[in-house]
């Protein structure tokens, strides 16, 4: 599968040593912190093998992740406009609430209507028309419901949702 891509999630152990190993085996990293993407590039990682999923995001640091050309999954509309002010990326990338979410405890359920994280299905049209409009050329589109979930039903009704509301921006 030539366009699949691993990407480890650097919060889980961004120690240098393993992320050597992983660079060496082709993975990318998802970084969540302007901190992990300074380690990544430290490490040997390319911005394009790096993609930023924070949350409530600071402005500075949007410059950080900018001025580096590493690829971010913008969290919300605020977000989004903040980002489109300071520049336009080639690609930009958004994280949906799908409005289902699941974990193995309340406080890592990251989707759903009790979520605070993820642009909601009715302002992601919105979103994608407000980035194209200000000149962005290539999309993502991501979600996260949660961690440590063992029943599969929640992952799948959250990508058949994503999937239909990826459909609704083409």
């Amino acid at each position: 599968y030539k366009r699949v891509r691993i990407y480890y999630a650097m919060k889980a152990n961004s120690n240098i040593n393993v992320l050597k190993i992983l660079l060496s085996e082709g993975a990318y990293v998802d970084a969540v912190s302007p901190g992990e993407v300074y380690v990544a590039l430290k490490t040997g990682f390319t911005p394009d093998r790096i993609l930023f999923t924070g949350t409530s995001v600071r402005t500075d640091e949007l410059e950080y992740l900018l001025e580096r050309n590493v690829p971010i999954n913008v969290d919300s509309l605020s977000e989004l406009k903040r980002l489109l002010k300071t520049r336009v990326p080639e690609f930009l990338s958004f994280r949906v609430n799908p409005n289902i979410g699941a974990g193995h405890h309340e406080y890592c359920i990251t989707g759903g209507a009790d979520s605070k994280f993820g642009i909601w299905e009715e302002n992601i049209v919105d979103a994608y028309r407000i980035a194209l409009k200000a000149g962005v050329n290539s999309f993502g589109i991501h979600m996260h419901i949660g961690s440590g979930f063992l029943d599969i039903a929640p992952f799948i009704s959250a990508a058949e949702r994503l999937l239909s509301i990826a459909g609704k921006v083409r």
